[in-house]
């Protein structure tokens, strides 16, 4: 047993022995391939590849809880291994990728073995796809697109207007961490138009934007008609309430109201988010989230723009195969008996044209849009506000000035003139008016009134005081509204023209009127006339409230709070004033179940 024991281990040994000599050289042979190279026993060459010259990594060898770790620039031997298999992992290096990291191997005790690990440069990654406004609000926007798979991180940017940030340094960054698929932006403000650029980033660089304009909902906006009001809830969402013999509610109905009903959503509306809205002397138009306009009642002079005289008890589409044929539409403003639409910096009108407040050279009437003249004063200009008044329009350029026409017999268009014009006239600018910016315009019966350094300007019929200047002589050109008394230190931030009064809202939300108050127009709780602003009542249902909107009527006035919620005050017979009565109110009431 000795024997048999003994002689099995020296052969063992020898074997063994024989085992670790090292293998003969390979002998090349003309024609023959040659031996593949061979890594000696026991030994892991490791060798990385595609880094810039003198870049070290981390590699890291594991067996058993056994580690060896060595910086590698490009080749390096681990010897005096155990032989097993073994884990073998690089590290990363920024910038570059290698994949796997890791790599098992087996190393014997005749034979190791050469690992190489192929280091890539990273690309920045490409742009984010899909880009669209998921949902939007008053006071939030809601974005979502496709992350590319190499981004780590995700940069909005948002900027106010229509053009979007080039950079991602650019405009105002919205708060993103990571690299998610949507984001929601709740530091917006209501009724505005914002544009959005997306980028991708990682550590190699940032791909190029997407981008994407939209524009928040209101926060709840009113306009008052002859006799009814029309509003826009936080949802997009339109509400009518008065008289509607001819159904200038757009509910489907001719019956009058006394609180808002819904304008009919079954036909042209259905599915549509509605962005803005005006109301005339019988007849609304709407303007929806996919830029097109819808109007409703009264349609004798084709005021619907539909190509039609019909009157209609709810909303049909305004004509798009004429002028507006491509057109995006981004704001509409409703006169007494016709509309406006911008779109593209230019203005388009349709409706009654008799004093030529369509604005296309003629005194003809149109029941489709027709582009208003832009040969004269309006040449090179563009449009961004329309202010359409009972039986003239006026609009604002992006220099800040105005320009009028239709019909000037009260001074009206503010050119210093009592002559009706079939195509736009400049205000004048040589008096108050004289190196200001205009920022609001709005237009009345006979009257119209602007914005400038915070303080109102107007000009037109002035018979009851509605221009504010403390006297009732019609003015032909602008003139300031007097500042000697509950004016004296305020911000103007919105204003609003009736029939023959105007309203205005400073930078702290409270209201201020001026003009006709034989009904109780003017909030003060009188029946006085006054040619000179008197301060709305606040000790009612206002107490508190900060107002963000003022939409005057003919012979009522309403505004919106911050909170959305709707008032009105003055001649309230057909219910106007949305409180459920028709009883004339000298003090805002609240609008019932709106906002």
């Amino acid at each position: 047993m000795t024997n048999k024991g003994v002689h099995i281990s020296v052969l063992g040994l020898a074997v063994a022995l024989l085992v670790a000599l090292p293998a003969a050289p390979s002998t090349s042979v003309a024609g023959a391939v040659a031996a593949a190279k061979k890594v000696p026993g026991r030994t892991l060459i490791v060798k990385t590849q595609g880094l810039p010259g003198g870049t070290k990594v981390r590699v890291t060898v594991k067996r058993r809880g056994v580690v060896r770790s060595k910086t590698v620039v490009t080749t390096k031997r681990f010897k005096h291994l155990a032989p097993g298999r073994y884990r073998v992992k690089a590290a990363p290096k920024t910038g570059f990728t290698v994949t796997p990291r890791v790599k098992r191997v087996r190393i014997t005790a005749v034979r190791g073995k050469r690992v190489t690990f192929t280091y890539q440069g990273e690309a920045a990654p490409a742009a984010v796809t899909g880009l669209q406004v998921k949902t939007r609000t008053a006071r939030a926007i809601t974005l979502s697109w496709n992350t590319p798979a190499t981004a780590s991180t995700i940069v909005v940017r948002r900027a106010a207007g229509t053009t979007a940030p080039s950079g991602p340094a650019e405009g105002t960054a919205v708060d993103v961490t990571g690299a998610p698929a949507s984001v929601k932006d709740d530091t917006v403000a209501p009724g505005t138009t914002y544009s959005y650029s997306v980028f991708a980033r990682n550590s190699a660089g940032t791909s190029g934007p997407q981008s994407v304009t939209t524009r928040t909902l209101a926060v709840g906006t009113v306009d008052g008609g002859a006799n009814f009001t029309c509003g826009l809830d936080g949802t997009g969402k339109a509400f009518c309430w008065g008289v509607n013999p001819v159904g200038q509610l757009g509910n489907n109905s001719t019956t009058n109201s006394s609180v808002p009903v819904p304008v009919n959503s079954a036909g042209v509306l259905q599915g549509k988010t509605l962005t803005a809205l005006g109301a005339g002397a019988a007849h609304g138009c709407t303007l929806s989230d996919d830029a097109k306009v819808s109007c409703w009642g009264y349609n004798i002079y084709g005021q619907l723009g539909n190509g039609t005289t019909t009157n209609s008890s709810v909303p049909v589409a305004v004509d798009t195969t004429g002028v507006l044929a491509g057109k995006t539409i981004t704001d509409i403003s409703v006169g007494g008996y016709h509309a406006c639409a911008l779109a593209g910096g230019a203005v388009y009108c349709w409706g009654y044209n008799i004093y030529g407040q369509l604005g296309n050279g003629t005194t003809t009437n149109s029941s489709v849009p027709v582009a208003v003249d832009t040969v004269g004063v309006l040449a090179g200009k563009t449009i961004t506000q329309i202010a359409a008044g009972y039986s003239h329009t006026c609009v604002r350029d992006s220099d800040g000035k105005a320009y009028c026409w239709g019909n000037g017999t009260q001074g009206s268009l503010g050119n210093n003139t009592t002559a009706n014009s079939a195509v736009p006239v400049a205000v004048s600018t040589t008096g108050v008016l004289n190196g200001k910016t205009l920022t609001a315009l709005t237009s009345g019966e006979g009257h119209s009134c602007a914005l400038a350094d915070a303080m109102a300007y107007c000009w037109g019929y002035n018979f009851a005081g509605q221009v504010g200047n403390n006297t009732t002589t019609n003015a032909l050109v602008p003139v300031a509204v007097n500042t000697a008394t509950v004016l004296s230190g305020r911000k103007l931030v919105d204003i609003s023209a009736g029939s023959s009064h105007t309203c205005a809202l400073d930078d702290a939300g409270l209201a201020f009127c001026w003009g006709y108050n034989v009904v109780g127009q003017l909030g003060n709780n009188t029946t006085t006339n006054s040619a000179v602003a008197v301060p709305v009542v606040t000790t009612g249902v206002l107490n508190g409230k900060t107002l963000v909107q003022v939409g005057n009527g003919s012979n009522h006035s309403c505004a919106v709070d911050s909170t959305g919620t709707a008032y009105c005050w003055g001649f309230n017979t057909g219910g106007q004033l949305g409180n459920g009565t028709t009883v004339n109110s000298g003090v805002p009431v609240a609008v019932s179940d709106f906002g």
